[in-house]
């Protein structure tokens, strides 16, 4: 009977250590989602202004 109990116990806590492992690794990749995008943001607004410093800097190159 208590090794049943302590079967049914061991059983409970690994469900629950599984459990908890699929939602942490739920909420990472939620993270990891909203990260890749705002990178991509980043990447996107950087090269614009890479372009536009390239472009005020021909002008400038041709004002002199």
């Amino acid at each position: 009977m208590e090794d049943n109990i302590w079967e049914i116990n061991q059983r409970g806590k690994e469900e629950y250590l599984s459990f908890e492992q699929r939602v942490l690794d739920a909420l990472i990749a939620a993270d990891q989602k909203i990260i890749d995008d705002l990178s991509a943001k980043f990447e996107g607004i950087n090269s614009a202004n890479d372009k536009i410093l390239n472009s005020m800097q021909e002008q400038i190159d041709l004002e002199r």
